[in-house]
């Protein structure tokens, strides 16, 4: 089991909450290559505590795949994780919340494309973490989700979107890059413009 360290707060250190204005989604079929975090055994013998939680191998995706933006009204955006379980049988649920505004078609054709989809979310945190919902025993799966079109003239109108994954940890930090192939079989990196 990696070693326990000290875990102290460093001052001055940048602690933004939120969620980015847009997030990145793709099918969990059309991922060629979906890494584990480095260390994924919290029994191993090596590695340290960052090491369960961080990805820093590469996603590779099918050819002519790739991961799509998806625009979140911002200060909506949540990614959140829960333990759960009984004694020494805990999980954690892990789950994203966000807003879509509008009831454009591609909105409305959106909840339809997702309700029974396997997905995979990489999602920009405000100080610049990437966070990574869904893996390939559990790909993120939407849970009820509402739209409205309001009543009132000052009323908010879209739809709430919210997805979850259940994983032996809290949603990885996603610190690769994705690495899409094109159809000549020869290979790029999707710039996904998380950060500035």
């Amino acid at each position: 089991m990696p070693d326990l360290t000290d875990l102290l707060h460093v001052d001055g250190d940048d602690n933004t909450s939120g969620v980015g204005q847009y997030i990145y989604v793709a099918k969990e079929k059309e991922i060629l290559v979906l890494p584990l975090p480095d260390q994924d055994d919290s029994s191993a013998a090596t590695g340290s505590l960052a090491d369960l939680v961080t990805i820093t191998r590469d996603i590779e995706m099918l050819p002519g795949k790739d991961f799509k933006r998806i625009y979140v009204t911002l200060e909506t955006g949540e990614l959140k994780h829960d333990a759960q379980g009984e004694l020494d049988g805990m999980s954690f649920l892990n789950q994203l919340d966000f807003f879509m505004p509008g009831s454009r078609a591609e909105v409305l054709g959106f909840a339809q494309w997702a309700k029974n989809s396997s997905l995979i979310f990489l999602i920009p945190e405000l100080d610049g973490q990437i966070r990574m919902l869904g893996h390939r025993a559990y790909p993120a799966k939407m849970i009820p989700a509402s739209g409205t079109t309001g009543k009132a003239s000052a009323d908010r109108k879209g739809s709430n979107f919210s997805f979850k994954s259940v994983r032996k940890g809290p949603a990885p930090i996603f610190a690769g890059r994705v690495k899409t192939g094109s159809g000549s079989g020869a290979s790029d990196y999707q710039d996904l413009v998380l950060v500035d």
